[in-house]
């Protein structure tokens, strides 16, 4: 399948934002959004006692990019 040129640019603008993602934050997609988090003094993703990401890490809430946070 082709990518249309707006596509492309989209996939573009993600890499490049890669490419300067900061080792210190992670994202957590659910439903309709994806929170950006802040890792533990280790490097890990810190969660709370039920096993989800501890919300004292939370630094952001993004909305507005489609995605699944299933795995293939």
């Amino acid at each position: 399948m082709e990518a249309t040129r707006g596509e492309l640019a989209a996939i573009r603008a993600l890499k490049r934002v890669e490419g300067k993602w900061p080792d210190t934050i992670w994202l957590y997609c659910t439903g309709n959004g994806m929170h950006v988090f802040r890792c533990g003094e280790n490097g890990e993703h810190v969660m709370d006692r039920s096993g989800t990401p501890d919300t004292d890490y939370e630094l952001d809430y993004i909305t507005g990019i489609d995605h699944d946070g299933g795995d293939f």
